[in-house]
Parts: C-alpha cells; structure tokens; sequence
C-alpha cells in the first residue's frame, strides 16, 4: 500500500527473516553493493568505501575476507545486519523494520538504535517499526499500534500507550512483556474459527456480552481503541 505523499521509490524493508532478502549466490560485499548501484547509480568502488563505516556501525567486521563469504558462512545475527546495511546503503526515506533486533545481541540493538536516531535527526529518515520489543520502542518510537488478531485494538502516543492502556489486550502484553504470570488462558484461534466480535473475547476476563458484536474504534485516529469494557472504566 503506497504511504501517501512518499513515492514508493524511498521506501526501504527489512524483513524478520533475514534470508528472505539475500541471495545466496551473492557475497557480502555484492550484497551491499546492489542497491546504491541501482537507486543511486553509484560505482562498486565508491560504494564500498562509503559503506564500510556502516558495517562499523552495524558491528559487522570490514576485513575482505568477510566481504567475500556468502549467506550461509556468516551468522544469523551478522545476516541480519547485512539485510539492515542494505537497506540504509541507498539513503531511503522511509525505512520498515519487520522485527529486527530478533537475532541481535543487546550491544548490537542500542547500536541500530543509535543509529537510526542519528539518521532520523541528520536525514529526516522516518521508520515503522514491527516489533514485540517494548523496551526498544518505547525510546524508539513517539506512536504506537497495538493490533491483534489482524486487528487494530489501541493507537496512540508511546508513553500513554506503554503508561495508561485503554485496551486489555495492550495491558496483557504490557504484562508478558514484564514477565508477569497471567491466570487467563486461551489462544489466538484460526480466522476461519473465530466467533463474531472481539478476537480478544476467549481470552479475556473481563468481557462482556456485547464483546460478541462488533467493537467500533471509540477516540480519535491518533489516540483511541477497540474496545467495550477498556481499562478507564473498570473498579
């Protein structure tokens, strides 16, 4: 779906399994080296010599000897590393990030943080990040959207969202995310198995009957919910 008034063209994506952007008959270096020379024109040469303070970055070693392994000689972090390179290697607009500090190590993860803080302020670079890392989007992130089931339950700025859950769904995860223990029980069922309304009713212990219908959006786009019985109004 084009985001309107961004041409699809500056639209970078880093997918959650990095091996679904790699081939694996291309090395490293020709792996970075693919996109500045078709968005940008720019020469192999020129684009190595940029990108290596990148790799620096990213904590990916600039030795020629990595440079030239393929896919599968490289680990899962480092390939997912190169997928987030490659991505930044052509100086999109806009960057989509589908879970990318899943095979990171906590110094690696503060680093794309870094990272991309410092290409948001110095290039204006916007990003939508799909993650179930709430310590990292919590200081990453000023919007967050809760969805679940494929819907959309809560939106709204990141520290309301994180602080005062409108949703239960939200305050479940909230919850997981601390490691607190929950006595609901209950799984996310098969769209083709779910009971009209709420996707979140069979795990919920505070619904009500009419979770069986159709929940509205209730606030605004840019803060509000999906829900009949959201936190504010319960005792």
């Amino acid at each position: 779906m084009p985001i309107p008034g961004l041409p699809e063209d500056r639209v970078a994506w880093v997918p959650q399994e990095p091996t679904r952007g790699l081939h694996p008959f291309l090395t490293v270096e020709e792996h970075l080296v693919l996109l500045p020379k078709v968005r940008l024109g720019e020469r192999r040469q020129s684009s190595r010599a940029r990108l290596l303070p990148l790799l620096e970055r990213l904590c990916l070693p600039r030795e020629r000897s990595f440079l030239r392994r393929f896919p599968h000689q490289i680990s899962g972090g480092q390939r997912q590393r190169l997928v987030l390179a490659m991505a930044l290697s052509w100086d999109p607009a806009f960057l989509i990030l589908d879970e990318p500090t899943t095979a990171l190590d906590p110094l690696a993860r503060w680093e794309l943080f870094a990272l991309l803080e410092e290409r948001n302020r110095e290039q204006g670079l916007g990003y939508l990040w799909i993650s179930h890392d709430l310590e990292m989007l919590s200081k990453a992130t000023d919007r967050l959207l809760v969805i679940y089931g494929g819907l959309l339950v809560e939106a709204g700025p990141t520290q309301r969202v994180l602080k005062a859950p409108r949703s239960p769904y939200t305050l479940r995860l909230l919850g997981a995310s601390r490691g607190e223990a929950s006595l609901d029980s209950g799984y996310l069922q098969a769209p083709e198995q779910r009971q009209p309304g709420c996707p979140f009713r069979p795990r919920c212990s505070d619904g009500l009957p009419c979770c069986g219908q159709g929940v509205g959006w209730q606030g605004t786009l840019a803060d509000g919910f999906r829900c009949w019985n959201p936190i504010s109004r319960k005792s």
